[in-house]
């Protein structure tokens, strides 16, 4: 954004902002100095001065103050001459993170050995989201719950659906206990993304999900020996 004290155009004046909540609650508190280069039309607001713009890297820490928070940032420029019933809150101010996208992704395969897809978030594409597999039924009513992050190599294909990023597949080893919660259950593996910002809202259900465990074969093998001793043969699924 950007932010200046008319009282003194050409000096470039600090701004402070709280990150998840308003002063005194804030998750996080971050200080800049708006001294970037700034247009014309903020000189001319301003009353002169060529560097009132300010910028700050949103990192891991950042993230987690707006998720632990209220998802808001609050910013307020401060006054040349100290006195702080001079700060003011910007215009905007607080801003919610951008949030346009929901949550979205494939469920590739579900079978004896392994789930297995790709989930994203748009809105934060670098990142690595939370996948929730419900295991035997939807959300409520699943006989297992497993959690897991996508975040291994991802194909360039999924890269441009997601706006980049190189790492957003998951899988999970079927064990038993996931085969036994499919058998008490309907069978089906139902997959969600969770939103970047923790708004349940944008979690959606991944593509092809509820997904099925595969089942392509019928059972076969052969009855070798029916005798007075021994009923002997042998018998398997090709699945």
């Amino acid at each position: 954004g950007w932010a200046c004290d008319k009282d003194d155009p050409s000096k470039s004046i600090d701004v402070v902002l709280h990150i998840g909540g308003p002063a005194g609650s804030a998750s996080r508190v971050v200080s800049v100095t708006a001294s970037e280069s700034s247009e014309s039309a903020v000189s001319r607001i301003c009353g002169g001065g060529d560097n009132h713009r300010f910028s700050v890297e949103v990192d891991d820490t950042i993230m987690a103050a707006l998720s632990e928070g209220d998802g808001k940032v609050y910013a307020h420029g401060l006054d040349t001459l100290g006195n702080a019933e001079k700060n003011s809150q910007l215009h905007q101010s607080p801003r919610a993170m951008a949030n346009h996208h929901a949550t979205q992704g494939y469920l590739d395969v579900v079978d004896y050995t392994t789930i297995y897809g790709w989930a994203c978030d748009k809105d934060d594409p670098s990142k690595s989201i939370d996948v929730v597999l419900h295991i035997g039924g939807p959300a409520g009513s699943a006989s297992r719950v497993v959690s897991v992050t996508a975040s291994e190599s991802s194909e360039s294909a999924v890269s441009r659906i997601c706006g980049g990023g190189d790492n957003h597949r998951f899988s999970v080893e079927v064990d038993d206990t996931i085969m036994a919660a499919l058998s008490e259950g309907d069978g089906k593996v139902y997959a969600h993304g969770l939103d970047t910002l923790g708004n349940a809202e944008k979690n959606s259900q991944l593509h092809q999900s509820p997904r099925a465990m595969a089942n392509h074969h019928a059972t076969q093998g052969y009855l070798d020996v029916v005798d007075y001793t021994t009923i002997y043969g042998w018998a398997c699924d090709k699945d």
